[in-house]
């Protein structure tokens, strides 16, 4: 009793410092229930990840300059592309400065690279954006070929190739977004179409001005325009990851391999930022996204500097993160990444510096939690749980967690039970109607055999009231 009693003194006090302090100046972090209101319910959890390591270029080219993407190799090295200083920085696993690649051999140099992407072999592919090309470099930073302007009839005489993120999928499928769109080009650099493109939603605004409008108007009128694609990233699982414009439809969309969106949360992510010298509230503006090995995704927001963790399952894990001046939050976060320990990689262009995140004991045991759960390994994944609830006992998803895994091993009564204390009554009702058909089947030889006497007594009465009846009517006939 003593321990609820302090844990819950412990969340009271976290409640009232998330309500009274800035993001920034904050020793805590946060999740959040799904919604687009300005005021989205916050519940303080434990410190989910720590500050570990500043990365700069300290050699003697001065630095960093306004760098815009980085990528960790699938050796573990961190890749970076500097965009002011027209080159790509590779580091050692250990965090330093290994080398810099500025393509000044044949093909030419780079031009204001915006991303680079790293394949097995650590071959570099770099979008070189305004020499309006996809470059790809050897390990050694040798020059081996380019992508320029793609070749299909579908595309436009005047159509420029300016890609500002690029990716490669396990295909050899070159990804790029270029504008607001994100294509696909093949290993022959033929345009193979845009992914996932989301359908115009005309207005009735629109429909009444075009169909009272002459030809010169119609022309004039500005074309209804797909939600723009922001950014993306390409899963283990060989799915595209892509963060959009769409706050009504969900700002990130899981494509397969025929562009259907078929993650399962498709309404609101993240909270709507307070612009307090305009006094108004935006949507959230997701300018990168990184998936781990495990399927979490981490979308990053660029104007509050914040990092919203997500399972497979669209569940809000965690919010950290932030703009300020301390040396855990932002001034100009413009990417992320993270490697297969699940250290967190953000990059900053006004800072020119990397900030490198690891999880806590705390988010150590919610990630084992939701690996093991989308492993099958419920008895394990119930433990995980169980830890974390111990840190935190009002972390709402360790309660609805261990309801799912005990649902899956079929104790609903149990599962109806931290459902109700993760006061999730969606779960609550799905527990139950499988608890009451669970019952009804254990039960079912004794219902039918009820239902048999009560029909058989049935018959029986029905029976002994006709017999009776038909006596009654025998007497009184004489007198008829």
């Amino acid at each position: 009793m003593m321990r609820k009693q302090i844990g819950a003194a412990l969340s009271a006090v976290l409640l009232l410092t998330a309500l009274t302090m800035p993001a920034a100046a904050a020793e805590y972090d946060y999740n959040i229930e799904d919604g687009s209101v300005q005021n989205a319910t916050r519940y303080p959890v434990a410190k989910a990840y720590t500050l570990t390591d500043i990365l700069y270029d300290l050699g003697a080219s001065g630095g960093m300059s306004q760098p815009q993407d980085l990528y960790i190799g699938p050796d573990g090295r961190l890749y970076v592309a500097d965009t002011g200083n027209n080159r790509i920085l590779r580091f050692y696993q250990d965090r330093r400065v290994e080398a810099a690649f500025d393509n000044q051999g044949a093909g030419g140099g780079l031009k204001n690279p915006s991303s680079v992407f790293v394949d097995e072999n650590g071959g570099m592919f770099v979008a070189d954006t305004d020499n309006n090309r996809v470059v790809k470099l050897s390990a050694a930073g040798k020059y081996v070929e380019q992508f320029v302007k793609p070749k299909s009839e579908l595309l436009p005489e005047d159509f420029v190739f300016n890609p500002r993120k690029i990716a490669v999928s396990q295909t050899g499928y070159l990804y790029a977004i270029k504008h607001q769109s994100l294509m696909s080009i093949d290993a022959t650099n033929a345009f193979r179409g845009y992914v996932g493109t989301t359908q115009v939603q005309v207005s009735l605004l629109y429909k009444i001005k075009k169909l009272f409008a002459n030809k010169k108007q119609q022309i004039l009128l500005e074309k209804p325009e797909p939600v723009s694609a922001l950014s993306f990233a390409l899963g283990d699982d060989g799915l595209v990851y892509v963060t959009t414009a769409d706050a009504k439809g969900g700002q990130l969309k899981k494509l397969n391999s025929v562009g259907k969106n078929i993650y399962p949360k498709t309404s609101f992510f993240g909270e709507n930022v307070y612009f307090p010298k305009e006094d108004l509230w935006k949507a959230p503006n997701f300018i990168d996204v990184a998936v781990s090995k495990d399927g979490i995704v981490f979308l990053l927001e660029e104007w509050s500097g914040r990092i919203y963790v997500y399972d497979a399952e669209g569940n809000n894990l965690v919010v950290f993160g932030g703009s300020g001046e301390g040396k855990s939050s932002f001034k100009q976060p413009v990417a992320l990444d993270v490697d297969d320990a699940g250290n967190v990689y953000v990059l900053d262009a006004q800072l020119n510096c990397v900030k490198v995140f690891a999880p806590t004991y705390f988010m150590q045991n919610v990630l084992q939690a939701v690996k093991y759960y989308g492993d099958g390994d419920y008895e394990k994944d119930i433990d995980y749980w169980r830890k974390v609830a111990e840190i935190n006992e009002n972390y709402n998803l360790a309660n609805k967690g261990i309801a799912k895994s005990l649902l899956k091993q079929g104790d609903y009564e149990q599962a109806m039970e931290y459902y109700r204390l993760a006061r999730d009554k969606q779960g609550y009702s799905k527990a139950f109607e499988k608890q009451r058909h669970q019952d009804f089947r254990e039960h079912f030889p004794l219902v039918m055999l009820s239902a048999m006497l009560i029909l058989a007594a049935c018959i029986a009465l029905l029976v002994g009231a006709l017999k009776f009846i038909k006596r009654t009517m025998k007497k009184y006939d004489r007198y008829v």
